[in-house]
């Protein structure tokens, strides 16, 4: 994106990555509550925004999100219209059918390790790629595995090497896979993506299915199903054909929307 003249821009929630982390991340899990809750995510994706408008001297800018990122993304569209111009989100969890059950709290964080066997293990058992894929690139994977043990400045202190993780998405998206969205797409403006894999074991399609539904309010509102492509669709073979998808939308001449 960035070759092809984009100002592009990734950052870390808190608790996350380079950013700031609070003093339950350094304390075992079980002595606390889950820290960055979506409500809390959705004021750095804010925060971003705005430093991104100011910078470059524009009154909105594209949001690209994934999984739970494009949940937030898809949030602060609904709440922040006139901010947004344009809106990729790759397998948002929305609102789901999953049977209600109470919520079980695990914990303040969550530890993943973080080497390529453990990646590659991981999402052979989570995400498989269907019959007649070809298998995942070991150097996306190894790069991967690197990136991750950076983010966490105590991945090196256990062994295997791991990154944590804080937990306090995990209760939101547990109810949104009961029916229970963190917001209402219908108060989404900007032309809207929504990009699933055939293969994502982790959102099903009754996500994609019920934000389409909602997006009552998008000038534009379209999806494109990538064949083969599981939940991590961008470290997987056919990952190309979901930044083309993206790209092709984000620079689609499209009818000029009114000023809101």
């Amino acid at each position: 994106m960035a070759r092809r003249g984009y100002a592009v821009y990734l950052f870390d929630f808190r608790n996350c990555g380079w950013s700031t982390r609070e003093r339950v991340m350094a304390e075992p899990p079980e002595r606390n509550a889950a820290p960055s809750r979506s409500y809390l995510a959705l004021r750095d994706l804010g925060a971003v925004v705005d430093h991104v408008r100011g910078r470059h001297r524009v009154k909105r800018v594209n949001l690209v999100g994934w999984s739970w990122g494009g949940t937030l993304a898809g949030w602060y569209a609904s709440v922040q219209p006139e901010k947004v111009r344009r809106l990729a989100l790759y397998a948002p969890l929305y609102s789901g059918r999953e049977e209600p059950k109470a919520f079980e709290p695990k914990g303040a964080y969550f530890l993943l390790s973080a080497t390529a066997a453990a990646i590659k293990e991981r999402f052979a058992k989570s995400q498989p790629l269907p019959a007649g894929e070809p298998p995942r690139d070991d150097s996306v994977v190894e790069a991967l595995a690197v990136e991750e043990r950076a983010s966490d400045p105590t991945s090196d202190s256990r062994d295997p090497p791991s990154f944590r993780v804080p937990a306090g998405a995990v209760e939101d998206l547990f109810y949104t896979r009961i029916g229970r969205p963190l917001f209402n797409a219908s108060s989404i403006y900007s032309p809207t993506l929504v990009v699933a894999g055939a293969a994502d074991s982790v959102v099903p399609p009754e996500h994609r299915e019920a934000l389409m539904r909602d997006l009552v309010h998008a000038a534009v509102k379209r999806e494109v199903i990538v064949p083969g492509a599981t939940h991590v669709a961008q470290f997987d073979p056919r990952r190309e054909e979901l930044f083309r998808a993206v790209e092709a939308f984000l620079s689609e001449r499209m009818q000029a929307q009114p000023e809101r």
